[in-house]
Formats: C-alpha cells, structure tokens, sequence
C-alpha cells in the first residue's frame, strides 16, 4: 500500500499557515489604523505611512536599496500601490533609493518642486518619471492635500523662490509640512537650516506630537532657542551609524538630553514605527 502524498504533520502545518495569512489579509482589510514608520535606511530619509490603513504614502526614499526593506516589513504584501510620494529636496540621501522604488511599484502621484539640480541622480529619477507617465504635482507654502483621515498642509517653500530666479543650496528648497491625522501633528522638516525652521516653529510647535530633526540633527538645523519651543514634542532623527558627517551632532544630542526632550534616532532603534487609531490612541511600536 503507497503512503499518503501529505502525512497528516503537513496538512496541519498547511492550515495553521493557511489560517494565519488568512487572518493577516483579513485584519488588514476591516482595520483603519494609520501607521508612520521613519525607516531606517542609513545616512539618509525616508519615512512611510499608510493612513486608515489603505492609502500609502513615502516621504523620500534614502540613499540606496534599503528604503525596499522598510517597505517591504511595513506595507502589506499584496499592496503595490503608493499613491503619493513626496519627494523634499534631490540630494542623494533622499532620491538615491527611488528609481528601485518606481520600479517596484506602481506610483500615482508624485509631489515634487521644480527644485534646480543636475547630480546624475536627479536626472535618472526625471527620465524615470517621464517613462512611468507619472503625474508630478509642485505643492508650495500653505497648500494643502487632503486624503482619507490625513491632512498634508505645506509650510515651505513659497512659490517665490522659483519665480525670482533664487540660486539657494537644496537644502534651503526642501518640502516642509505638517502631517495631521486624528489631531495627532507631526512636522517633517527635509535638510531645512534653522532660518527656515524658527517662524515654522514658532506658529506650530505648541501643536506638535512628533518632530523630524532637520538633516540628520546636524548643527545647522537646529539650536537652543528652537529645541525650546517644540520640547513638548517628540524628536525623531534619521541617521546612519558612524556616518562621515558625525550627524547627530554632539551639541545637539547634549541639547536634547540637557533640556530633557524625548528623542529616538533609527540608527540606535532602527525603523521607528507608531501606530495612530482613529480614536486618536497613539502608540510607538517597541
């Protein structure tokens, strides 16, 4: 008599296995959690959020592959959707990883100032742009994009700097904007020095739950005077290990530690994952 072709061992590994993916798929399915995630990509930015659980959306991709990893451990399997990306400034640190990203999945929109640079980087990322047909959309001070329970308001830079023929470094261009869902506030700041940063600060930080230090809290971002007026909020630096900037910078985390501001960095925990429910519970993922 031949043996059964599955012993009785493996059809019930099959159907655990079956069960849970099932589960997973159909959790993903009926939840309307939103999800932020600063990934961990190295010397570099990128941060993920998927809002309400069906709109996804990335913020710069880093400067290589490692912003497909991020993706891959916090955007559900069978979505290979973004529909928006936000693209702050085109230095490498912060486009480098997505010409890989519009080859991996399908882009619907991407937010993106006319922002002069010619590094070989750029242009790769363009002429991709171009024969992907994706739609690129300019947002300047004070715009607004409303999807699901999310709400992008841009805070810099204005349309000025690209009617006035301004030659500032690219740091100076980079997309601000305060990201708000469920009265829950955070401030993404790209590489922006602290000229930029002050009247920002000024106006929003007494609403802020969560604030991005600009460009890898390098001194240039960041001071004394500004760090007191978001101290309420959590600080969030995205860094790479031993990175031959030395970012953060050391006056800037004796800052944070003199004046007792919570601050996390993704080279020390790696990807910073928080989870917002629509009742407004906000959570960060240990």
């Amino acid at each position: 008599m031949n043996p059964p072709p599955f012993s009785r061992k493996s059809i019930i590994l099959a159907a655990v296995i079956s069960f849970a993916i099932s589960t997973y798929v159909f959790t993903s399915f009926i939840s309307r959690d939103t999800h932020f995630v600063f990934c961990d990509v190295g010397q570099g930015d990128a941060f993920y959020a998927r809002v309400d659980n069906q709109i996804d959306m990335l913020v710069d991709g880093g400067p290589d592959t490692k912003v497909l990893s991020c993706l891959g451990r916090h955007m559900p399997f069978f979505d290979r959707t973004i529909e928006y990306l936000f693209v702050t400034h085109p230095d490498n640190d912060h486009i480098g990883g997505l010409l890989e990203v519009l080859n991996r999945y399908t882009v619907k929109t991407i937010v993106m100032n006319p922002i002069p640079d010619s590094s070989d980087t750029n242009r790769q990322l363009l002429k991709r742009i171009k024969e992907k047909h994706i739609s690129v959309v300019s947002k300047y001070q004070d715009s607004k994009i409303l999807f699901g329970s999310a709400k992008i308001q841009v805070l810099w830079p204005p349309r000025r700097l690209f009617t006035t023929g301004s030659t500032l470094p690219t740091n100076d261009y980079s997309l601000v904007f305060l990201f708000s869902s469920h009265n829950k506030h955070l401030l993404l700041t790209g590489d922006i020095p602290e000229y930029i940063l002050e009247p920002i600060l000024r106006e929003y930080a007494p609403h802020l739950d969560i604030f991005k230090l600009p460009h890898h809290g390098s001194k240039s971002g960041i001071n004394r005077a500004l760090l007191g007026l978001a101290e309420h909020a959590l600080a969030v630096i995205s860094v790479g290990a031993k990175n031959r900037y030395h970012h953060p910078a050391e006056t800037v985390i004796d800052l944070l530690e003199a004046m007792n501001i919570k601050y996390l960095r993704t080279d020390k925990k790696g990807d910073i994952v928080f989870t917002l429910a629509p009742t407004g519970k906000f959570l960060l993922s240990e």
